[in-house]
């Protein structure tokens, strides 16, 4: 998961920065890398859609076998995980930052059932959206949690 993340993060850069005129390609050094990272920024930019291995295939232009293989070996993690990842991500964010119902979250997030998202959540977190979201609240209830650094010498 941390080296997908890595890449992930690479194709941000990638993206970011274009190159001197904008026009110049990225070489990769093995030519899968490419077609994965385009998957990669379509499930990024997509994740809330209902994603059908099809939908990948078109972009990606390999059999359905050779795809799943080449993602896995590229991300260590499924192409269905990712795009699970990517919606539980969604969730946390939606729980820590808005009073959204945790259904309602699910829904936003692209989870198509309750139960779906209860499975996934657990399954990427160790626990359940409703005690995930009393533990962020006690969190930032503590005030042992707060970043204060108190300045010296004045």
């Amino acid at each position: 998961a941390v080296q997908g993340e890595l890449r992930s993060l690479l194709l941000s850069l990638i993206r970011f920065n274009p190159g001197d005129s904008g026009q110049r390609e990225v070489i990769y050094q093995n030519r899968y890398l490419g077609e994965i990272l385009q998957i990669v920024e379509y499930m990024d930019g997509h994740y809330q859609d209902d994603i059908r291995m099809d939908d990948l295939m078109q972009i990606c232009h390999m059999s359905e076998t050779h795809f799943r293989r080449k993602f896995s070996e590229y991300m260590r993690i499924t192409p269905g995980d990712y795009i699970n990842l990517l919606r539980v991500k969604k969730v946390c964010e939606l729980l820590h930052y808005t009073d959204c119902s945790i259904g309602d979250a699910g829904i936003q997030a692209g989870f198509q059932t309750d139960s779906a998202l209860i499975r996934n959540f657990r399954k990427f977190t160790g626990t359940t959206p409703r005690e995930w979201r009393k533990q962020t609240q006690k969190e930032i209830d503590n005030p042992m949690n707060y970043n204060i650094s108190v300045l010296k010498g004045w």
